[in-house]
């Protein structure tokens, strides 16, 4: 062993000449010490005790103060073990099941595919979980498991920090933790981690030659692929650095899914299929030696383009490369991907942060359904804080009574003063970032799962108001549905519950839901409206226009309510045929029996023009911005 050792250690520093002595010697003294754990770690062995092997074999390695695994289960609920704390071994063998009020931060997390560290102070750190207390860590560090929705979570001493060596070590231990946790995949994977250990020397050259800019040793390639890895692909950018590069881009793609859809085959199936989608990205980038892969579902490379118009132009051509199904014999899959890029050096002059702005525009890609594309532009980190903070504290916010109902007006074409009902609207006053937008925390609500608490407490608070102001009987609200909340079995009977505590009846409560939103699943749209309907609630499907438009379709909804999308109003002014469609749908409605809304209205001319197509009511500035109901109801 030895003489192997000796062996591999002059092959390093041979091979790779601006590698320091002491830094290779520690590279393949903890390669070696991985190693040795092939002959512990058997497909059979107990998942306890090779945890134990592994924190035996690398606590003198590194340090690891703290580890922790995060998984998610049959993606319902996420769980965590804590296996490393205050350096010692930890025997538990149960998992804990996180809150679900911690389970969107877990999730970004994991989209934004960044270390801890660089999200951890932006999140609120008073809550006591194990999660929290670890991001608090100033270094700690996450790597993704290789196939379940996952990772491992290392965090050393207060006074250390992981340099770029022991991340890719780091990275190495998690693939083993992650075969523990994974080992009914394949024994194969792990046998992959091993083989690329032990060919220090003679792989690394290969590699360098074939995809790499600089010399780049072994311990900075991914053993899956051969491809540059995480760590690998700072270098890289550290070279373009120091070498004089004036002007070029940091690309980052997710393969959406990947994981998913390769954990259905055997390991073999699975390293093809990241064969050819590696092939595929190296079909349109031709001669780039930069490509890396960067995790489980993430590769990255460097664009030398000197404009974002050349780089756009050249990353739609990747995207459209996957148009087509990837097939790896009789089998077919067809993946999408998001890409985000960061500029050099407008978005920073050095590798750590270049790829980080990329993360956070993949990040906005991933959220997108339309353009996986996103340059990073200034304002989006800042974005992303908000959001991560929003994410911790949403639920609170209904315990701290952050939160409020507002009421907007509907009122009779040809009556504006005479209000029919009121749709309600709710608004969140943060202490510290004033009115927060709808738009923004109704999507991390529907995100993170609280949509359906919050559905349910906007309904109370709207029967709580009904109730204490007296509103006449003939008013009725109108209250919002996400496609989240049709997926609740007892959505019509909890809803009727609420109504039955204030003595209020159903008819009085019209439920709106999105024309997209409602066509997301027709089947159970249909189900969950019928219930909502024989037990007397009022239906009305929202921003219609703007999706499907079928009125036929949409008839087997049993709505009695449509809102033309505000669209058609603010475009009819320009093009005509906007509002020939709007009148056309309205008098189409109206044969239908439909009560046909427009909404958006601002100005009396828009009020002549929805009254001209037949409007039956309207809703808009032109009546009344969305108030507090004590505006409209003092007491």
């Amino acid at each position: 062993m030895k003489n192997n050792l000796l062996q591999s250690v002059i092959d390093t520093l041979s091979t790779n000449s601006n590698l320091q002595g002491n830094e290779a010697l520690e590279t393949v003294l903890r390669n070696t010490s991985l190693i040795d754990l092939s002959e512990l770690i058997k497909v059979d062995t107990n998942f306890t005790r090779d945890l134990k092997f592994i924190h035996k074999n690398i606590r003198f390695s590194i340090d690891i103060q703290e580890c922790v695994l995060i998984r998610q289960v049959r993606g319902i609920r996420w769980e965590y073990k804590v296996i490393i704390s205050n350096h010692k071994f930890k025997a538990e063998e149960n998992w804990i099941v996180i809150p679900s009020q911690e389970h969107s931060n877990i999730e970004t997390l994991l989209s934004i595919k960044m270390e801890l560290n660089n999200v951890s102070p932006f999140l609120n750190h008073q809550n006591n979980s194990v999660i929290y207390q670890l991001l608090d860590i100033e270094n700690a560090h996450f790597e993704n498991f290789r196939y379940e929705r996952g990772g491992v979570l290392f965090a050393p001493s207060k006074e250390n920090k992981y340099s770029l060596s022991d991340k890719n070590y780091l990275s190495n231990i998690a693939s083993i933790i992650s075969f523990c946790v994974e080992k009914d995949t394949s024994s194969q994977f792990l046998s992959g981690v091993y083989r690329n250990l032990k060919s220090t020397a003679k792989r690394a050259q290969q590699n360098i030659e074939q995809h790499c800019v600089g010399s780049i040793p072994v311990a900075y390639l991914n053993e899956n692929s051969g491809l540059p890895n995480q760590a690998g692909f700072l270098r890289l950018i550290g070279h373009l650095i120091d070498s004089g590069e004036t002007d070029f881009s940091v690309v980052v793609l997710s393969i959406d899914k990947f994981s998913y859809f390769c954990n259905l085959f055997d390991a073999y199936t699975k390293e093809r299929f990241l064969a050819e989608t590696i092939d595929r990205i190296s079909s349109v980038i031709v001669n780039n030696t930069t490509l890396s892969h960067i995790g489980a579902s993430d590769l990255a490379f460097v664009l030398l383009e000197h404009d974002s118009i050349s780089v756009k132009q050249k990353i739609l051509e990747v995207l459209n490369s996957f148009s087509e199904d990837l097939q790896v014999d009789d089998v077919k899959v067809r993946f999408e991907i998001s890409v985000g890029i960061s500029e050099y050096p407008s978005c920073g002059n050095n590798a750590d942060t270049l790829q980080k702005m990329a993360n956070i525009a993949l990040f906005k890609a991933s959220q997108k359904t339309n353009d996986r594309l996103v340059i990073y532009t200034q304002g989006m980190e800042k974005e992303l804080k908000l959001h991560l903070e929003l994410s911790r504290s949403i639920q609170q916010a209904i315990e701290r009574d952050e939160l409020e109902v507002y009421f907007q007006p509907i009122t009779l074409v040809g009556d504006k003063g005479k209000v029919h009902y009121y749709e309600a609207l709710v608004r969140w006053i943060h202490p510290q970032q004033g009115i927060i937008s709808p738009d923004l925390f109704i999507e991390i609500a529907e995100a993170s799962g609280e949509i359906i608490p919050l559905g349910y407490w906007i309904t109370q608070r709207v029967c709580h108001h009904i109730h204490r102001k007296k509103l006449p009987a003939n008013i009725c609200v109108s209250i919002n549905l996400s496609p989240i909340q049709i997926r609740e079995t007892k959505l019509a009977s909890n809803m009727a519950n609420i109504l039955q505590r204030y003595s209020i009846a159903p008819n009085r409560i019209t439920f709106e839901i999105t024309e997209t939103a409602a066509m997301l699943d027709p089947t159970l749209t249909r189900l969950r409206f019928s219930e909502l309907k024989n037990i007397g609630f009022k239906l009305a499907v929202d921003d219609f226009g703007t999706g499907y438009s079928s009125l036929s379709y949409l008839l087997n909804f049993s709505f009695e309510y449509i809102k033309i999308d505000k669209s058609f109003i603010d475009h009819s002014s320009i093009n005509d045929g906007y509002a020939v469609i709007a009148s056309s749908m309205i008098k189409l409605a109206h044969k239908l029996n439909m009560i046909v809304i427009c909404e958006g209205i601002e100005t009396a001319q828009q009020y002549s023009m929805v009254t001209d197509w037949g409007a039956d009511m309207i809703q808009g500035y032109l009546i009344s911005k969305p108030m507090p109901i004590e505006h409209f109801y003092p007491d």
